[in-house]
Formats: structure tokens, C-alpha cells, sequence
């Protein structure tokens, strides 16, 4: 970020447009925190004051006089007043349970939501993700932290200004010198805390990185996956070597920031002897001229109370000051991926679908190469087309365009004449299913995962029938709550895994439950062995009849079954034609589909002598 653009992003993320973007928030979803929280202020400065007014009360009703019976009632009054507002005070502090929901409930939504619904080619970008990532420390929760933190900060900034204020006009009546004095050394104590509060932060970046790198090794020590190599391999030793040296730096680390706090501590409890000192003296000269005992208690709780209000303050602005970045940090994430949100207006209603690749290019932002060089090709209902090609070739950006995740560079993409940008992407969205290498399967019940719904919502006779056709219900009758049975053991410890020829299966239900017009294979069988990725195409051939369907695979006779064939290569398609035209052609697929019908055969071979 350069200077200029520094100083907009200054501008227009100021604390005070945070102000106005946390309170605004307040005020549209959960106006009962203001109301909360301005009891909190006014109940926490009662307690203070009724801390120093009281044991002065009680020493002027025993200088009074009167009888036990006047100092009961007394002391009763007190009693009931003290109550009242302790209790009050008791009950205004459920502004901390009020700001946990509200983060939850709206803040944390807002930022969940709108990652599920910016613009995908957007959110790819590492730029995004590390902002992201600083967004998401907005909704931390805590005293400190975040949204969160920033109100508790600012109740408390109030609390301890207007008690501050308070406790000035109560000593009006002392020495002008002792009410210098006990500013004088309030703010001297306040410059220290924050000289220790900035030593602090100079090593924040220090103290997370150290931290991320222990975490990594606790984290590493903790995967079930990655014990079979720590245990054969003997990285015990390695791992407690590194994290036994993060721990002696961040020891080293905490040393300094505790001698630079054991400094600012010193310095208060020298500086407070000197302020008791003479405050103590100047009211022991008071009594001995007059002064009412009960005079000279009350006023000793406010000179004690000078500095502790001072030092308050002092913690609460510095940390505002992390609490409004990280607010600023979420407000430019949101901004921004507000502007991504781009759609058109055109629907599409048919049952069918047709789309065509016309001169596409794509380069992705930042870069100056071509991922795609002028491809065009025409994808049809009741034909299977099959894009093929080694890996980096450009297959993926092409299974994300045909998704509307991209939008091409150059050239046209239009479905059924329409330009895909012309078309409303959440609409468009329904007309599309895909089973990607890297498949999405969450820790929810199988029905679930299959309908992408909840289970109240869900159809159970259509989810059982995709199940059926897919092959995976005989594995779901064996299990002891069928369908309902969750996947992975995370959530649900009684939950169940599956094999990946099963996952196969349950994305097939997934997408012929959905029942969408166009079906995107991207790879979903890279991990299976040939003879596996074979039997399970031909499964996807005979369930995804009458739908446009785009296989992707790098092997070839995995898709020779398809009507036409695309063959990619270096962003660029160089064949194309049926399994037999780009065979007789003795091209770059004709190689590669001996290459790799020798290994399979060598492969044949090898298992059937052993």
C-alpha cells in the first residue's frame, strides 16, 4: 500500500467512522446495550463514590451521637442505599452477555455470510485472505479484543472519566497545590503505562510469529495422520528441540516486558509514596486546624482514588487503540466485498442447458501469462464431453469459469445465447452441479450432506433414491440410524467415515439429488487407482444421461466413453474429436494414451505375479 493510498485508507477508517460503524450497528440490532450499558456507567460510579462515602458516614453518625438506635437506623439507610446500587450494578453488568450475542449474533453472521456470497475469483486473492484473516480478530471476544472489546473499553473509558470527574469536584475544596500534585503525578504514571504498553507492542509481530510456530508443533503433534511418522522416524526429539526453543525465546521475550512493567510498578509505588506523603500531611495539618474526622476519611478515598482513576484511563486508551484497528481492519474487508457483488439480471428457466466457450482468454490479476489462449467449444444437452490434458494445463480455470467463479479476460461464455455475465449468479448457481477433486464433506448426517439441507427441509424418499442410484445406500442400510448417520467423528462421535470410492458415491447422490442440467466432473477420481476411476465413470455415464455434462480428467481412457473429446494443453485446446479420431490422428493424446496404457499394462502385470 502506498503512502497516498495509506493516507485515504487513514481517512476513511478513522476512529471516528468507527464510532459510528460499531454504534450504528448498536442501534439498528440491539438497542437494549445501549440502554445497559449507560446503567453500567452510572451504577459503577455510584459504587465507587458509596466505596468512600460510606466508612466517612459512619464516622460522622458515631462523632454525632444520638443513641443506638439513631446509629442502627443510620447504618440501615446506608446498608439499603449501598445494596441498591451494588445490585443494580450486578445487573447491569449482563452488557457483557448482551455484546457476546451481539457479536455472534450479527457481527460474526455478517462476515460469515458475506465470505459465502463475495465474489469467489475475489476471495482466491492472498491480499483478500490476509485481510480476511485480520477481519476475523474483529470478532474476537474478550475485554480486549475487537468489536467486543471496543465497547467494554469505551463503558469503561466513560466509567473512569466521569468518576474521575467526580472525584475533582469532591477535593474543589481542598489546596490548589494537593489537587496540582495529584494530577501531576496521576499523569506522570499514566506517561509510564503507556511507554510500557508501547514497549509491549513494538514486539507483538515478534510474539505472534513465535506463536504460530508453537502452535504449528502442538498442532503437528496432535494429528493422528502425522504420528505414524513421528513415531518411525524418531521426530519426538525434533519437535520438542523447536518447540523447547520457542518456549526459551518467548521466555526471554516476556522477561523484558515484565522488567519494563517491574520499572512502571516501581515508579508508581515511589511516586504514590510521595503523593501519600503529603496528602497525608496536609490533612493530618487539616485535622489538627479542625477538620472533622469523618472529613479527613472521606477526602483521604479521594486522594487515593486520584491516580487509580489516571491509570485506568490510561489501559482503556491504549487499548482502544488496538481495539479500533482491528474494527478498521473489518470494515475495509466488508466494504470491499460488498463491491464485489456482481450480477446480472437474466434468469435461465429451461431444462435443459447449453453453453459455448467463445474465444475465451483468461489471465489472472497480477500476472501477464495466459492461463487460457483463445479457447472456444460448445457443451450440449444429451452429449458428453471430455476435457483431458496434463496437470497445469488450464482444466480447472475452465470448470471455474463454466461455474461463474471467473469471468473471462477476453471472449464470451454464454448460456444458451446469453452472456454468463448478463445472467443472475445465484440463479445460474442452481443450474449446476460439480463434483470437485478436493470434495466438500461436512460433519453433518449423510441425508444432509446429499440434499445440502437441513434435515427438516430435506426430501427423504428423493435422498434415498439418489443414494440407490449411486450405489451408496448398501452402505447406508448397515448403518445403525441409516442416513441419519453423521460423517466424521468431530461433531458427533459416534459418527461414521467413508472409503473414497464411497465419497464418490455420495457426491454422484449429491448431484443427482440436486438434479441440475449441467454436471461439472473436475478429477473427482485423481486418487483412485485405474480400474477404480474407470468402473466409477461409467457410473456417472449411465446416471448422468440427458444432462450437459464436462468430464476432466489427466487420464485418458478414463473418458473415452465420452462423445467428444478436448484435449488442453498449455491453456490452449490442440485436438479435439472422439477417443478413436484423436487416436487415428497420432497427436499429443495418442502419445499420451500409450504412455499411460504401458504403465497400466506394466501395472497388470506386476499385481498379477505377485
Amino acid at each position: 500500500m502506498n503512502e497516498e493510498n495509506c493516507t485515504d485508507w487513514k481517512r476513511k477508517y478513522s476512529i471516528w467512522s468507527t464510532y459510528r460503524f460499531v454504534y450504528g450497528m448498536i442501534w439498528k440490532y440491539e438497542k437494549k446495550i445501549l440502554a445497559v450499558g449507560t446503567g453500567k456507567i452510572l451504577t459503577s460510579i455510584g459504587a465507587q463514590v458509596m466505596g468512600v462515602v460510606i466508612p466517612a458516614a459512619v464516622i460522622a453518625v458515631l462523632e454525632k451521637g444520638g443513641g443506638m438506635g439513631q446509629y442502627l437506623f443510620s447504618m440501615l439507610g446506608l446498608f439499603l442505599i449501598s445494596a441498591a446500587v451494588y445490585g443494580a450494578q450486578s445487573y447491569f453488568n449482563g452488557i457483557e452477555m448482551l455484546l457476546a450475542v451481539f457479536r455472534a449474533k450479527h457481527c460474526a453472521t455478517m462476515l460469515i455470510r458475506e465470505v459465502c456470497e463475495v465474489d469467489y475469483q475475489w476471495m482466491e486473492r492472498k491480499e483478500t485472505q490476509e485481510n480476511f484473516e485480520k477481519g476475523m480478530m474483529a470478532m474476537d471476544g474478550g475485554d480486549y479484543d475487537g468489536m467486543e472489546g471496543f465497547v467494554k473499553q469505551n463503558t469503561e473509558l466513560a466509567i473512569n472519566v466521569l468518576g474521575l470527574i467526580v472525584y475533582m469536584c469532591a477535593a474543589v475544596s481542598l489546596e490548589p497545590l494537593i489537587i496540582l500534585l495529584l494530577l501531576a503525578v496521576s499523569l506522570i504514571q499514566m506517561g509510564i503505562y503507556s511507554l510500557a504498553r508501547k514497549y509491549e507492542e513494538s514486539h507483538k509481530d515478534e510474539r505472534g510469529s513465535l506463536w504460530m510456530k508453537q502452535h504449528y508443533h502442538e498442532t503437528v503433534t496432535d494429528n493422528i495422520q502425522a504420528g505414524k511418522d513421528i513415531r518411525l522416524f524418531g521426530l519426538r526429539v525434533w519437535l520438542l528441540d523447536y518447540y523447547e526453543g520457542y518456549t526459551k525465546r518467548f521466555k526471554r521475550l516476556f522477561a523484558k516486558e515484565s522488567g519494563v512493567y517491574f520499572v512502571y510498578q516501581l515508579s508508581v509505588l515511589l511516586m504514590s509514596a510521595l503523593r501519600d506523603f503529603v496528602c497525608y500531611t496536609y490533612l493530618l495539618g487539616c485535622m489538627s486546624e479542625g477538620m472533622r474526622t469523618a472529613e479527613f476519611v472521606f477526602y483521604l478515598g479521594i486522594v487515593a482514588g486520584f491516580s487509580d482513576w489516571f491509570s485506568r484511563i490510561s489501559g482503556n486508551l491504549t487499548i482502544l487503540g488496538g481495539a479500533c484497528i482491528k474494527v478498521a481492519d473489518f470494515q475495509r474487508w466488508y466494504d470491499n466485498a460488498q463491491r464485489t457483488h456482481t450480477s446480472g439480471e437474466k434468469v435461465h428457466t429451461g431444462k435443459k442447458i447449453s453453453i459455448v466457450f467463445e474465444d475465451v482468454s483468461f489471465v489472472y490479476p497480477g500476472s501477464d501469462n495466459r492461463v487460457l489462449d483463445h479457447v472456444s467449444f460448445t457443451l450440449s444437452p444429451d452429449k458428453k464431453t471430455a476435457l483431458v490434458g496434463v496437470n497445469g494445463a488450464g482444466k480447472t480455470t475452465i470448470v471455474k469459469l463454466l461455474c461463474g467463479l471467473y469471468r473471462p479476460t477476453e471472449g464470451r461464455i454464454l448460456i444458451d445465447g446469453v452472456d454468463l455475465r448478463e445472467m443472475n449468479r445465484e440463479q445460474y448457481f442452481e443450474k449446476i452441479s460439480a463434483i470437485f477433486q478436493e470434495p466438500l464433506i461436512l460433519e453433518i448426517g449423510l441425508d444432509e450432506n446429499v440434499a445440502c439441507e437441513v434435515r427438516e427441509h430435506l426430501d427423504r424418499t428423493r435422498c434415498e433414491a439418489a443414494m440407490k442410484r449411486s450405489g451408496l445406500w448398501e452402505k447406508v442400510q448397515r448403518l445403525p440410524v441409516g442416513m441419519e448417520s453423521s460423517y466424521g467423528n468431530v461433531i458427533d462421535k459416534k459418527g461414521i467415515f467413508l472409503s473414497g470410492g464411497e465419497q464418490q458415491k455420495l457426491l454422484l447422490a449429491r448431484a443427482l439429488y440436486k438434479d441440475a442440467p449441467l454436471v461439472l466432473l473436475d478429477e473427482p477420481t485423481a486418487a483412485m487407482d485405474a480400474l477404480a476411476e474407470k468402473a466409477t465413470y461409467e457410473v456417472y455415464d449411465r446416471e448422468l444421461a440427458g444432462k450437459t455434462v464436462l468430464f476432466i480428467s489427466h487420464r485418458l481412457a478414463s473418458t473415452r466413453f465420452c462423445d467428444e473429446i478436448l484435449f488442453l494443453k498449455d491453456g490452449a485446446i490442440t485436438e479435439r474429436g472422439t477417443h478413436e479420431e484423436l487416436l487415428a490422428a497420432d497427436g499429443e493424446y495418442a502419445e499420451m494414451f500409450e504412455v499411460q496404457s504401458r504403465y497400466y499394462r506394466d501395472e497388470k502385470e506386476e499385481t498379477h505375479e505377485l
